[in-house]
């Protein structure tokens, strides 16, 4: 009986000696992955469509068990790894690619064609929970070439960070690259600023022609409008469907209200010469031609400032 009572104590001892040992060898050990963004070339920003195309090196270097090789992008429409190239050097581990592809990003057009964007590659492993695989920012492997080149673009400095995102009740380690975009002006100015220039230079001739020719000035006034209206159409066939006005929307919507402005003030001073009242027919004429041109150039002058129009009804 005292060696049956022994032998049991030693089997006890022993069972809680192999899930001891279990326990510690299955412990997850947190590995800590350094990894780097360098960016080679950036192009076709796309605000409709709210993508742009890149192409960037990928690298990461580790020690530990847990591999992030099954990294994923999490703004990626497509892309495709142009090499993938894994070694060990010693007890680290090396992981290289080079990736291209076409990322979402949201962008905002509030400003447009004045906007500046932020262009973000999401990379993040939903393998492995935070406390498994955490990613460490290598500035030996981060950066942007300098021969980044945009013909609508400037392409400003970088910034990288880890961030820990929440999902499925777990965190994940996710890095997050960015570059800043700002919109040249040389196209706007081109392709917007003076063809609209020119369109209400013509219409604003109206304001220096007899009122009895009034079918010419009808003539032009609607010609103006309509040729305002294609302009907006063409422009704002490049813009994505949003709920607030561009910078673009206002400049449209200030060109009619004073092409329509001048409409009124070609049927006022009609009605004036049937009248025969001249004395208030000059005043209306000279104060129109200063006030409507003057008021049209402050109004673009406010918008382009950013200044908000309602602040002075606060």
């Amino acid at each position: 009986m005292k060696n049956l009572i022994i032998l049991a104590i030693l089997c006890i001892l022993l069972f809680n000696s192999a899930c001891f040992s279990s326990d510690k060898r299955t412990k997850p050990q947190k590995t800590f992955v350094q990894i780097g963004i360098f960016l080679t070339q950036l192009d076709r920003i796309d605000v409709k469509a709210q993508s742009f195309y890149a192409e960037f090196y990928l690298n990461m270097k580790w020690k530990g068990e847990h591999s992030p090789k099954n990294f994923e992008f999490l703004n990626a429409n497509s892309f495709e790894k142009y090499f993938f190239q894994e070694w060990v050097d010693k007890d680290t581990n090396w992981l290289a690619c080079k990736i291209r592809g076409t990322f979402r990003c949201k962008m905002d057009v509030s400003n447009f064609p004045l906007d500046e964007q932020k262009l973000l590659i999401e990379i993040g492993d939903f393998v492995w929970v935070e406390d498994n695989l955490t990613y460490v920012l290598n500035p030996e492997f981060t950066g942007k070439s300098r021969q980044i080149y945009s013909a609508e673009w400037y392409i400003s400095d970088f910034k990288s960070q880890v961030e820990s995102m929440k999902e499925w009740g777990s965190n994940f380690s996710v890095l997050q690259y960015s570059v800043m975009a700002e919109r040249k002006t040389t196209p706007f100015l081109i392709k917007i600023l003076i063809p609209i220039l020119i369109v209400m230079g013509v219409s604003m001739l109206n304001l220096f022609i007899d009122k009895r020719e009034l079918e010419s000035c009808i003539g032009l006034g609607v010609t103006s409008l309509l040729s305002i209206i294609a302009l907006y159409f063409s422009i704002s066939g490049n813009l994505p469907d949003v709920n607030y006005a561009t910078t673009v929307d206002k400049m449209m919507m200030g060109s009619y209200l004073v092409i329509f402005i001048s409409m009124i003030e070609i049927v006022v001073a009609h009605n004036l010469i049937l009248k025969k009242k001249q004395l208030l027919l000059n005043k209306i004429e000279i104060a129109s031609k200063w006030i409507i041109p003057s008021g049209y150039l402050l109004f673009l002058a406010l918008i382009f400032l950013r200044i908000d129009l309602l602040w002075f009804l606060r």
